[in-house]
Order: structure tokens, then sequence, then C-alpha cells
């Protein structure tokens, strides 16, 4: 079997991750996991600037979130972090469960952390996410519906929805990463 360098791997990988793999992947992204600085705001000039996150982007993609959870016929939790990992956006629809809170901002907190899709996580060992989740003392979940947000190379933010199953879930963040570029 061909071997693939974990600092390669994309959403798109289907391959088993590893424990080595793994590990190469947040050795070989060192400070950029969790600690990306690729965003611009609208003062920085460049030709790659990314288009930034704004309250008023986030807040778009919040409703699609929730316009997609009401299609489904369920009620969802929307967390939206920025490539630093921070919260900048959340909410609840009314009948969203609780737990969902904490979920949707895990879920989120993976996909932007990780820079990896649902899909792809769902390779990883468990084992071993536990084991760096627990070294971080935040939980990272290894689920379908972990989605995140680029344009081109550049991570914008990492997507949860917690409320639903897991591909109801991930419906519903997609709707959300798909309302960023519908500007």
């Amino acid at each position: 079997m061909e071997t693939t360098s974990a600092s390669t791997r994309t959403e798109s990988t289907a391959e088993a991750w590893d424990c080595d793999d793994v590990l190469r992947y947040i050795v070989s992204a060192g400070p950029q996991i969790g600690h990306a600085t690729t965003i611009h705001d609208d003062t920085t000039p460049g030709e790659n600037a990314a288009m930034a996150l704004s309250s008023e982007i986030a807040h778009r993609m919040i409703e699609a979130s929730q316009a997609k959870a009401r299609e489904l016929g369920v009620s969802v939790c929307t967390a939206i972090v920025d490539p630093d990992c921070r919260l900048f956006a959340f909410a609840r629809m009314p009948e969203a469960h609780w737990a969902s809170i904490d979920v949707s901002q895990a879920k989120a907190y993976t996909g932007a952390f990780l820079q990896i899709d649902g899909p792809a996580l769902q390779q990883m060992p468990g084992d071993l996410l536990t084991a760096v989740s627990l070294n971080l003392g935040r939980g990272l979940l290894a689920l379908g519906s972990v989605t995140v947000l680029r344009e081109g190379d550049k991570l914008i933010a990492g997507i949860g929805c917690s409320g639903a199953t897991d591909d109801q879930d991930g419906e519903c963040a997609r709707a959300a990463r798909d309302a960023y570029t519908a500007a």
C-alpha cells in the first residue's frame, strides 16, 4: 500500500489513519494548527487575502444552518469558531437540547484545530484523538458532521452543528459553509 504523508491529507482523504499518521500531521502543521494567521480584514492589502469572517457573514451562515434544520424538521445549535479556535458566533434554536450547545462547539473546535472535515477525521484512530483531547483539556469529536470552511488553502472557520442525527447536523453545517460564499 502506498503511504501518504499526513501533512498532505485533505478532507477528501478516505485512507485509514494510524497513530503515526496523526502524530506526523499534528507535528507537521506545528503552530499552524489552532493558530492560523491567514485571515485578512478589508484593511489588509494583498492579492491572496481571504474574505474575513465578520459578524454579518457569521449571522448569514447561522441563518442558513437554521433554515436547513427547519427544512429537515429538526432543531440545532450552530457554532462557528475562527482559525484560532475561538468561538466567533453561536446560536441555539428554541427546541435544541441543552447538551447540543457544548457538542456543536466541540465539533467546530475540532474542525478548526485539526483543519480537517469529518469524513477524514473518522479515519483517525479514536484512542489517539482521545489522548490528544485529554492533553488539550478540550473535547475533539471525530464525527462526519465536523465541517471546515476554506478559501483555497486558507482556513476561515470551523463549523459545528448539533441537535439531530450526525448526517442532519452535517447538512446544517454544510449549509452554513455554503452561505459564506453566497455573498
